[in-house]
C-alpha cells in the first residue's frame, strides 16, 4: 500500500473537521459526555430480548448464521496456536463489557441435603461457611466502592483480565481428572457425560492458600460433613478470591470434582463460576505467554546466543512449558457444552463475550459458531463485542471473507434490532468491531477498503456522541490498529508514514479507547514494532530517519541503537565506523540506555559490540569510557541482588571487547585501559579476574620497558597492581624488576607501606634473596625496611605437632614446642595482611586461604607471628576447609606466640580465643569429639566458649544413638554459663530438635528468639517448619510458612522450607495437589529447584495415586535439561520405585535400571554407582516376590565398588521372610555388625548423596545394623510364628541402649498377633529421618 493513501485519509480528516461544526464545538467547549462512556452497568439478565434467526442452515445447529461464510482455507488452522496472527497484538480491554452484578436470573437448585440434627455437624458447617463468607467479605472490603457480594477481580497490576465474574481455582495433582456425570442431570446430559476436565499441568505454579481457607475447605471435604451445593460454590469463590492471580486454577477445579464425588448436582452458579475461572485463567496464560515471547525476542536483539542460554532464558522456557501445558480453554469448552445440552440453561451476556474472546485467542472458529448457535436457541442477542471477537478469529486464521460476512451481519442486525436489545456499552464495542474490520482489510492486502471504513467513521453524523445504532467515531486505538496492521502485513513504509504524520499533527488524548474528533498522537508501542521490523530487514537508514520523529521509550531507543550497531559490525574496515558510532552516541546517549539493557540479562551483552568497534578501531579511550561507565552501573544496580561471584562472568563480554579482536587474539591494549578498569567500583570491591590481572601485569611490564612515566598512578592503583603482581607469581629477572617498580611506586605514594606490600616483599626475597631485597627496602625508608623482619637467632625453629595438644592437663600459657618465646615477636602488619586475605571473598576463596597460609608459614619459621585473634581466624578457616594438619601446625605456633604476652590476664584471654576457634574449626571439619576436648579445656581454666563455639559443637553432634540429648546438653550449658545465644546457636539447636521430632521444644526456642529480639531468618523458619512436619502438625507448619513468606526478604528465601512442606505431602500425608502448590510457590519466588526438590516432584507423580507417569517423565526430562542440578541416584530410584512398586511393572523397572549407564547424564563409570539405586531395584524385586532375581545385582553392586547399606539388608530380610526362608533372613541379619555402644551406624547414608560421588567406603567394609534392621528381623520372626526368637532379638536390642522411644516402637510389634514381615504399606524407599 502506497503512503499516498495515508495522505488522502489525513486530508480527509482535515476536511471532516472543517466541515463539522459539532466537532469544532467539542474542541472549543466542554461537550456533554455520551451516555455510554465509562458506563459499568449490566447487559441485562437471562436471554436477551429481540432475538432473531439468521438465514441459512448450519453444520452445527439450525439457524447458525456464519457457517456459510466459513468456507475458505481458514478451516485447516482452526486449532492453531494462540499467538497473534502476523505478529500483531490486540488490546483485550476494548472487547470486554463492564462487569455486571453477578446475580443470576435463574433459580438455583434447592438444597437436597440437610446438615443433620447433630450439634457437631451444625457446628462444623457453620464454621466452614462462616470462614468462607468472612474471607470473601474481607477481600471485598478492600474495594472502596464495593457493590453486592460477588467474586472479586484480581489486581490490574497482576493480570489484565476481562471484566467478568471471578470464580474458582484449585491446584491439580494429575494432568487429567475424570468428571463423572452429575447426578440429577437430564437424561440427554447423563447419556453424554462431559469430557474429562483437563487441568493445569501439575508441574506448573500453584497457590499456597491461607491456612484459614485451607482449613475451612478441609472441613467441607471431611467425610462426616454434610453439605449443599451453595457451600461448595462459596468455597470455589473463596479460593478464587485468595489465589495468587498468576497461578493456575486447578485447585478450584479439584474442589468442583470433590463436590461431584459427593453426588451433589452443580447448579448454574457452579457452572458460571467455573467457566469464568477457566476463561480468565486462559486469558492470563495467553498474556503471560505473549510477554515471555516478547522478552525472549528482545534479548535476541543483542545476540542469538543470548536467547538460547543463561539461567534467565532457561527459566523463561520452563515457565512457557508449564503455561502451555495448561488446558483451561479445553476445560472451559467442556463446561459450556455441558450447559448447552440442558434446555433453558444460559449464562449472562458477559460470559458469552469471554467465550468469544477465548475462541478468538485460540483461533477456534468452530467453537465460536457453536456459541452463536447456543445463543440463538436461547433467543439471546449477541452483543457488538461478540461480533468483534469473531471478526478477530476469522482474521487470524486468514479467512478475511468470513470476517467480512460477520461484520456485515453485525451491521444488518444493528440496523434492524431495537436499541433496547443492546447493552449500554454497545457503542464502544461497535467502534472496536469496526477497528477489527479495518485491521482485517489491511492484513488482507485490501487497505483501501479498510481506509474507506475509517472515512465513514470520521464522517459519522453524530461524531463522538454516536449512539448504539450509529456509525462509530474513531478512537486513538483505531489508528493504533491501522499502524499495527501495516506492520503485520510487512508494509513498514506505510506504517512509518502514518506514524510520522500522527506524531506531527496529532493531539494528546486522555484515553485511547474513547472516540476523538481530531487526529491523536500515536502510541510508542507502535514505534517499537516499526523499529524492530525495519531492523530485522536491515533498513537502517529508514530506522534512523524514523527515529527522529519518535519520543523514545527505553526499549525503542535500545532497539534503534542495536539495529545501528549490527549494521556497523557488518561494514568493512575503514568505512567511517568511528564517525558513525560517535554520531549514534550523540543521538542516543548509551549511559541513558543502561537501565534498558538490564532487561537483556546483562548490559555487557548489549554494549560489548560498540566497545569492540571502538577498541578495534584504535579508539581505546572511547572504548574504555563506555566500558567503565557500564561496569560501574551494572555493579551498583546488581550488587544487592547478584551474588558477588556472578558479577565478572556476566560482565566479561564487555571487558573482552577491549582485550581481544574478533578472532579471539589479544590486541595488547594500552596500560591505561587496565588502569581505568582498576578504578571501577567492581574492581575496588571484588578485584579483577585472574586472566585480566595477568594481562595487566604484562601491560605494566611493557610500560616499564618503554620507560613510560607512571606518575599518574595513585596509591590505590599501586596497591591493586601489587595484588595483581603477587597473584601472578611471576619468576625470573623481569618479575624482580616488576616487583621492585611496584614497591617504589607505593613508597612514592606515602612513607607507610600498605598491607599489599608485605607479600610482595616476601616474594621478592624468594626471587633474589634477602640481601638484595634488604638493600632495596632500605632505599625506600625505615618502614619498608622493617617489612623484612629477621629476629635474632641462629636457626629457623621447627614447630612441634605433638599429640600433647589433646591433653586436658596442659597449662594454657605454655606449649610443648622447640620455639623459645624469647626469640618470637608479634607483628601487627602481618596480622593485617593475613586477616585481609582470609576475609577475602567471605573466607570461601581457596586461593586467598592458600596465600594467607604461605605468608603465615614463611614468617612463623622466622619467629614472626600475627596477633592471637588473627591466628584464631586462620585456625578456624583451615578447619572449615578440612586442612587439619595445617590447622594443628597453626595451633602449635599460636602457643609460641602466646608466650610473648607478659600480662597473664591478657594471655589467658588470648588463649581462650585460640581454643574457641579450635572448637569451631574442628566442629566444621566434622570432628566433634576433638572439638569437645578444647571445650573441656576452657571450662577447666575458668573460661566459657562463645555462642559460635557452642553452635558449632551442636552442629557437629552426629553418629550417636541420641544426638538430640547431647546437642541440648551443650545448649543448656551455654545458657547456664551466661552465654548470650545468637542466631547461629538458635538455628543449630532448633535443627537438632526438629530431627528428633521435638516440635514443642523447637517452638519454644523459636518464640524465645523473638523475646530476645534475635532476627529469625529463612533458615530458622525452615528448621521449625521441619519440626512441625515431623510430628504431623501441618496447621502450624503452614502458618509458619505463610509467616516466612510475609516477613522474610524474598531474595533470601532458600529451598529447604519448600522441600520440607513438599516432603510432608509426599511421605506423611500423600497429596499431590499440595506438593505442587509448594513447588509452584518456589518457582514463583524465583528459587531454583534443588536435586531433592526434583526427587519430591518425581515421587509426587510416581508414588501418589492416581499416578501420572507422563508428568513424572516430563519432570525427569526437565531435571536433565536443568544446567544447575545434576541427575543423582535418588532420581533414578524414584523412577524405578514408581514403575516397579507402584505401577507393578517389573520389566519397566529393570529396563530403567539398565538404561542408567548409557544415559547422557550418567558419568562414564560403568555400573550405577549409588546404593540407593540398587536399593530401589531390590525393593521392586521384593515387592514382586522375586527374590530369585536379587543375587546377580548384589554381585554387580559389590563389583562396582558400592558398599551395601543396612537398608538393602532390610529388604533382603523382608524378601527372604516373605518366601518363608527365615534361615536366609537370619543369615543376612547375623552377617551384619553392631556399631560401638552409643554410636550410630555408619556408612549407611553416604551413598545416597549422588549418582557419581561414591563414599570412600570399601565394598568389603562391615554393614552396621540400623534400628530399622532390628525391626525388620523382629517382623520376620513373628511372621513365621517364632515369638521366642523375636523376644531374644528384643533382649539383644535392649543391650544396645537405644533411646527408649526406639525400643518401645520395635517392642510394640509384639502386641500385634497378626504381624507380617511387612511394615505398613509404603512405596517410599528411604527411611524418614
Amino acid at each position: 500500500m502506497l503512503p499516498q493513501v495515508a495522505n488522502h485519509i489525513f486530508h480527509h480528516t482535515t476536511r471532516a473537521v472543517a466541515a463539522a461544526p459539532a466537532v469544532r464545538n467539542v474542541l472549543g467547549t466542554s461537550a456533554p459526555s455520551p451516555s455510554w462512556a465509562g458506563a459499568s452497568s449490566s447487559y441485562g439478565a437471562g436471554a436477551g430480548a429481540g432475538g432473531h434467526a439468521g438465514a441459512g442452515g448450519s453444520k452445527y445447529h439450525a439457524g447458525s448464521r456464519f457457517y456459510s461464510g466459513y468456507t475458505g482455507p481458514g478451516r485447516a488452522v482452526t486449532q492453531a496456536n494462540t499467538s497473534t496472527a502476523n505478529g500483531t497484538e490486540f488490546d483485550d480491554e476494548e472487547m470486554r463489557p463492564s462487569l455486571p452484578s453477578t446475580r443470576h436470573k435463574f433459580r438455583t437448585r434447592s438444597q437436597s441435603f440437610s446438615l443433620g440434627s447433630g450439634a457437631h455437624g451444625k457446628k462444623a458447617r457453620a464454621q466452614s461457611l462462616g470462614v468462607l463468607k468472612a474471607v470473601q467479605a474481607h477481600y471485598r472490603s478492600r474495594h472502596a466502592f464495593a457493590g453486592p457480594i460477588r467474586p472479586l477481580l484480581p489486581s490490574s497490576e497482576e493480570i489484565e483480565r476481562p471484566a467478568t465474574p471471578r470464580l474458582v481455582r484449585r491446584n491439580s495433582t494429575a494432568s487429567t481428572v475424570s468428571v463423572p456425570p452429575s447426578p440429577g442431570l437430564p437424561p440427554e446430559v447423563q447419556s453424554r457425560a462431559p469430557s474429562p476436565l483437563s487441568l493445569a499441568d501439575p508441574a506448573a505454579p500453584q497457590t499456597v492458600f491461607p491456612p484459614i481457607v485451607r482449613a475451612a475447605i478441609d472441613r467441607l471435604r471431611a467425610e462426616d460433613t454434610k453439605s449443599v451445593v451453595s457451600e461448595w460454590n462459596l468455597a470455589i469463590k473463596a479460593l478464587w478470591d485468595t489465589r495468587v492471580p498468576k497461578d493456575p486454577v486447578s485447585e478450584i477445579v479439584s474442589v468442583y470434582h470433590d463436590m461431584l464425588a459427593r453426588n451433589l448436582r452443580p447448579d448454574m452458579t457452579t457452572y458460571a463460576c467455573l467457566l469464568d475461572v477457566l476463561l480468565q485463567r486462559s486469558f492470563a496464560v495467553n498474556v503471560s505467554v505473549r510477554n515471555i515471547h516478547e522478552s525472549i525476542e528482545r534479548r535476541s536483539l543483542i545476540k542469538d546466543r543470548v536467547a538460547q542460554s543463561g539461567q534467565r532464558d532457561y527459566m523463561d522456557h520452563q515457565t512457557l512449558a508449564a503455561l502451555q501445558g495448561e488446558t483451561n480453554y479445553e476445560s472451559a469448552l467442556t463446561i459450556f457444552r455441558t450447559v448447552d445440552r440442558v434446555s433453558g440453561w444460559a449464562f449472562e451476556p458477559s460470559l458469552y463475550t469471554s467465550l468469544f474472546q477465548a475462541c478468538a485467542e485460540q483461533r477456534d472458529i468452530e467453537a465460536a459458531l457453536q456459541v452463536f448457535a447456543h445463543m440463538e436457541h436461547r433467543h439471546m442477542q449477541p452483543q457488538p463485542a461478540d461480533y468483534a471477537w469473531l471478526i478477530r478469529a476469522y482474521t487470524d486464521v486468514g479467512d478475511f471473507e468470513g470476517a467480512r460476512v460477520v461484520f456485515e451481519e453485525m451491521e444488518r442486525v444493528r440496523s434492524a434490532a431495537p436499541a433496547s436489545s443492546w447493552s449500554r456499552e454497545s457503542p464502544r464495542h461497535v467502534m472496536h468491531a469496526w477497528n477489527e474490520m479495518i485491521r482485517a482489510h489491511i492484513l488482507a492486502s485490501n487497505a483501501p477498503a479498510g481506509l474507506a471504513l475509517l472515512e465513514r467513521m470520521m464522517d459519522s453524523p453524530r461524531g463522538v456522541s454516536f449512539g448504539r445504532q450509529d456509525i462509530p467515531s474513531p478512537s486513538a486505538m483505531t489508528y493504533d490498529y491501522i499502524i499495527d496492521a501495516f506492520c503485520g502485513s510487512g508494509d513498514y513504509r506505510t506504517a512509518v508514514a502514518w506514524y510520522s504524520r500522527l506524531q506531527k499533527e496529532g493531539e494528546p488524548v486522555a484515553s485511547r479507547h474513547q472516540p476523538v474528533p481530531l487526529l491523536p498522537k500515536p502510541r510508542v508501542a507502535s514505534a517499537e514494532k516499526i523499529i524492530i521490523g525495519l531492523g530485522k530487514q536491515g533498513r537502517v537508514d529508514e530506522i534512523n530517519e524514523f527515529g527522529k520523529h519518535v519520543n523514545h521509550t527505553w526499549f525503542s531507543a535500545i532497539a534503534l541503537y542495536l539495529a545501528n550497531i549490527r549494521h556497523l559490525l557488518s561494514l568493512p574496515s575503514g568505512a567511517n565506523v568511528v564517525e558513525r558510532l560517535d554520531a549514534l552516541h550523540a543521538e542516543l546517549n548509551p549511559v541513558k540506555m543502561f537501565p534498558a539493557a538490564l532487561d537483556f540479562s546483562s548490559p555487557a551483552d548489549a554494549f560489548a559490540p560498540a566497545i569492540a568497534l571502538y577498541a578495534r578501531s584504535g579508539q581505546h579511550e572511547r572504548a574504555t569510557d563506555l566500558l567503565t561507565g557500564l561496569l560501574d552501573y551494572q555493579y551498583e544496580t546488581r550488587r544487592l541482588v547478584q551474588p558477588r561471584h556472578e558479577f565478572w562472568p556476566t560482565a566479561m563480554p564487555a571487558v573482552s571487547a577491549v582485550l581481544f579482536d574478533s578472532n579471539g587474539g589479544w590486541m595488547e591494549p594500552p596500560f591505561l585501559v587496565f588502569v581505568a578498569l582498576l578504578r571501577t567500583r567492581p574492581a575496588r570491591a571484588l578485584g579483577l579476574p585472574d586472566d585480566v590481572m595477568n594481562m595487566m601485569v604484562h601491560a605494566f611490564d611493557r610500560e616499564l620497558t618503554n620507560g613510560t612515566d607512571l606518575d599518574f598512578l595513585g596509591m590505590d592503583d599501586w596497591q591493586a597492581l601489587a595484588h595483581a603482581v603477587w597473584s601472578t607469581r611471576a619468576k625470573g629477572e623481569r618479575a624482580t624488576r616488576t616487583i621492585a617498580a611496584v614497591l617504589k611506586g607505593m613508597a612514592q605514594g606515602g612513607p607507610e607501606p600498605s598491607s599489599q606490600a608485605l607479600p610482595l616483599v616476601q616474594l621478592l626475597a624468594d626471587l633474589q634473596g634477602v640481601a638484595g631485597t634488604s638493600e632495596l627496602l632500605r632505599s625506600l625508608g625505615p618502614a619498608y625496611e622493617a617489612l623484612l623482619f629477621s629476629p635474632s637467632g641462629t636457626a629457623t625453629p621447627e614447630l612441634s605437632t605433638s599429640d600433647s595438644i589433646l591433653s586436658t592437663q596442659e597449662c594454657p600459657s605454655t606449649a610443648d614446642t622447640s620455639v623459645s618465646s624469647a626469640t618470637a615477636a608479634i607483628d601487627s602488619r602481618l596480622s593485617t595482611m593475613v586477616s585481609q586475605l582470609i576475609r577475602q571473598s567471605g573466607g570461601s576463596s581457596r586461593k586467598a586461604l592458600d596465600d594467607a597460609w604461605r605468608i603465615f608459614l614463611s614468617h612463623t619459621r622466622k619467629g614472626v607471628y600475627p596477633e592471637p585473634a588473627t591466628m584464631g581466624l586462620l585456625i578456624q578457616n583451615l578447619g572449615r576447609a578440612h586442612r587439619l594438619d595445617q590447622m594443628y601446625e597453626a595451633y602449635d605456633a599460636a602457643q609460641v606466640a602466646l608466650g610473648t604476652i607478659d600480662n597473664s590476664a591478657r594471655r589467658l584471654r588470648a588463649w581462650g580465643t585460640i581454643e574457641e576457634n579450635m572448637i569451631v574449626g574442628l566442629a566444621h571439619a566434622g570432628d566433634g569429639q576433638r572439638a569437645d576436648v578444647h571445650r573441656r579445656r576452657m571450662l577447666e581454666h575458668g573460661l566459657t566458649p562463645n555462642a559460635d563455639a557452642y553452635a558449632a559443637l551442636i552442629q557437629a553432634v552426629r553418629d550417636t544413638t541420641d544426638d538430640t540429648t547431647v546437642a541440648m546438653t551443650y545448649f543448656d550449658e551455654a545458657t547456664a554459663r551466661g552465654v548470650h545465644p545468637n542466631l547461629f546457636l538458635f538455628n543449630t539447636a532448633i535443627s537438632k530438635l526438629a530431627k528428633a521430632r521435638k516440635a514443642e521444644l523447637a517452638l519454644q526456642l523459636f518464640n524465645q528468639m523473638q523475646a530476645l529480639n534475635i532476627r529469625r531468618t529463612p533458615v530458622t523458619y525452615g528448621a521449625v517448619i521441619g519440626a512441625c512436619c515431623r510430628v504431623g502438625d501441618i496447621a502450624t507448619a503452614e502458618t509458619l510458612f505463610e509467616e516466612m513468606l510475609a516477613t522474610q526478604n524474598r531474595k533470601k528465601l532458600r529451598v529447604p522450607p519448600f522441600n520440607t512442606m513438599m516432603q510432608f505431602f509426599v511421605q506423611t500425608k500423600p497429596n499431590r495437589e499440595r506438593v505442587m502448590q509448594y513447588y509452584t510457590t518456589l518457582l514463583r519466588e524465583g528459587i531454583m529447584p534443588a536435586a531433592h526438590t526434583y526427587k519430591l516432584v518425581l515421587d509426587a507423580y510416581g508414588s501418589i495415586e492416581p499416578v501420572d507417569f507422563a508428568s513424572m517423565e516430563r519432570t525427569f526430562q526437565t531435571l536433565c535439561d536443568d544446567p544447575n542440578v545434576a541427575v543423582e541416584g535418588v532420581h533414578w530410584a524414584s523412577l524405578i520405585n514408581a514403575y516397579g512398586c507402584v505401577g507393578k511393572d517389573l520389566d519397566k523397572a529393570v529396563a530403567t535400571f539398565e538404561s542408567i549407564t548409557a544415559h547422557p547424564t550418567t558419568p562414564k563409570t560403568g555400573a550405577p554407582a549409588s546404593a540407593v539405586i540398587y536399593e530401589a531395584l531390590i525393593n521392586v524385586f521384593v515387592t514382586h516376590r522375586r527374590v530369585d532375581l536379587i543375587q546377580p545385582y548384589l554381585k554387580q553392586l559389590h563389583a562396582s565398588g558400592v558398599h551395601m547399606t543396612a537398608y538393602i539388608a532390610n529388604l533382603l530380610i523382608r524378601g527372604h521372610a516373605s518366601t518363608g526362608d527365615i534361615a536366609a533372613a537370619r543369615a543376612v541379619f547375623e552377617a551384619m555388625h553392631d556399631p560401638p555402644a552409643g554410636v550410630a551406624a555408619s556408612n549407611n547414608h553416604a551413598p545416597h548423596d549422588s549418582l557419581s560421588a561414591v563414599a570412600n567406603v570399601s565394598p568389603d567394609a562391615p554393614v552396621y545394623r540400623e534400628p530399622s534392621t532390628w525391626e525388620a528381623m523382629v517382623r520376620a520372626e513373628l511372621g513365621q510364628g517364632n515369638r521366642d526368637e523375636a523376644l531374644t532379638l528384643l533382649e539383644r536390642l535392649a543391650a544396645r541402649h537405644y533411646p527408649e522411644s526406639i525400643y518401645k516402637r520395635i517392642g510394640g510389634i509384639m502386641l500385634d498377633d497378626s504381624v507380617s514381615p511387612w511394615p505398613a504399606a509404603s512405596t517410599v524407599i528411604e527411611p524418614i529421618t
